[in-house]
């Protein structure tokens, strides 16, 4: 597994858009502020690329909707050069919507950097992390995005706790996290391990069928999703039963899936399926949880974790991928 290097407080945050950008031309600066500001919070020193948001460039635009960013040139070649710049220690996305897909072929044509670089991001990032955890090898980090609508107040990212969070993690003060679990299925004490993968369940699905599809053997799968119908989740789970290395996944853990008013049935979709199957299925406390909601803890991917039962239930400990400057130097 390759690692990245523990981060010094007050390094380089180099902010990229691969998915969406913000509602019109006229947010843009005040919007590019509130993001420096957030960044900022976290001990971290924001690089905003000039031409990172300019949606009206973009020939797929119009009056109604505005889906990305700015063109998918100049997206790409802003992430390319965050991850191949040695002055960005971290490569934070600015916001999920959509548009990551857009750029798998840029970043697949592209040689692999020569320094592994952290990524953070959710949501529509999932693309982005799958590429990077199965292309490369990289871990990266599924945590939130400081240009998401509602960072502050729907997503928490300026708590004291979501900032510590990942200052924990990125700092080098933990080697590892955990996430208190509920089990649905089957019961006994062995130990569950693997490598944690996934992400948003829809981003997930898309690219089912081709050269980027996730490779469930050995992996911990965590899902989580917002906005789509139970009928959608329901034919989620029947599909991934049916790609081949389905019965190779180590198990699969449940985030959160919103909106609240749908929880309900989409609690018993979750349940059906993990009577269904044969595959260890877990759920996450709410209080520990990933996803779109008021909790979104940082959980590395590409890693190794292993899930376990203690005194005080079930546990998921994920490693978070970072060597420090110590033990790299052994190396």
């Amino acid at each position: 597994m390759k690692t990245w290097k523990q981060i010094a407080k007050n390094s380089t945050a180099c902010i990229v858009t691969p998915s969406s950008g913000v509602g019109t031309s006229s947010d843009v600066e005040e919007k590019i502020e509130s993001i420096k500001e957030l960044v900022k919070l976290y001990g971290l020193t924001p690089y905003i690329y000039p031409n990172l948001l300019a949606p009206q460039s973009h020939p797929l635009f119009n009056q109604s909707h505005l889906p990305f960013a700015n063109t998918d040139q100049v997206r790409s070649d802003n992430l390319l050069h965050a991850l191949n710049n040695p002055v960005c220690s971290v490569v934070w996305c600015l916001r999920g919507g959509y548009g990551a897909i857009r750029l798998l072929k840029a970043l697949d044509d592209s040689p692999e950097p020569t320094e592994v670089k952290l990524l953070l991001g959710f949501s529509d990032i999932t693309i982005l992390h799958l590429f990077l955890n199965s292309k490369w090898g990289w871990p990266s980090l599924h945590f939130g995005m400081p240009g998401a609508p509602d960072a502050i107040t729907a997503h928490g990212m300026a708590r004291e706790d979501t900032i510590n969070n990942l200052q924990q993690i990125i700092y080098g003060e933990v080697e590892s996290v955990s996430f208190k679990l509920t089990r649905l299925n089957g019961n006994n004490d062995r130990e569950i391990s693997g490598i944690t993968a996934g992400g948003n369940t829809f981003n997930i699905q898309m690219l089912f069928g081709t050269n980027f599809q996730i490779d469930l053997t050995n992996k911990i799968l965590v899902l989580e999703e917002v906005g789509e119908e139970a009928r959608w989740l329901d034919g989620f789970l029947q599909k991934i039963q049916m790609v081949p290395n389905f019965p190779k996944l180590s198990a699969v853990v449940f985030g959160e899936f919103l909106p609240l008013d749908k929880k309900f049935v989409f609690d018993k979709i979750i349940d059906d399926f993990a009577r269904h199957v044969e595959i260890p299925v877990f759920t996450i406390f709410p209080e520990d949880t990933i996803g779109h909601g008021h909790v979104n803890r940082a959980l590395p991917l590409g890693t190794q974790a292993s899930i376990d039962l203690s005194d005080e239930g079930y546990k998921m400990v994920v490693t978070t991928g970072m060597v420090t400057e110590t033990s790299h130097d052994d190396l």
